[in-house]
């Protein structure tokens, strides 16, 4: 059940996360930030729950972490830039 809720989580926070690059808000930023927060901990839990193999799950992470920071990064440059 964890594992599912986590696979949700994780796709919704990419949704979120790629819809706030191509028509950002600060409302989307803000909820990209709480779903990749969300994505984090259920990860830790699945991993602490030993449902999942570490050095998979750390490379995942890693990877989902990267593209869900630069989605947000690529939404906050261009909300910040003059119109």
């Amino acid at each position: 059940m964890l594992m599912a809720a986590h696979i949700v989580i994780a796709v919704v926070s990419l949704t979120i996360s790629s819809y706030a690059a191509v028509r950002p808000s600060r409302a989307l930023l803000g909820l990209s930030y709480t779903f990749a927060t969300l994505t984090l901990a259920s990860g830790v839990m699945l991993v602490v729950t030993n449902y999942s193999a570490m050095p998979q799950a750390c490379l995942s992470g890693l990877l989902f972490s990267v593209v869900t920071l630069g989605l947000g990064t690529v939404a906050r440059r261009r909300l910040n830039a003059p119109a």
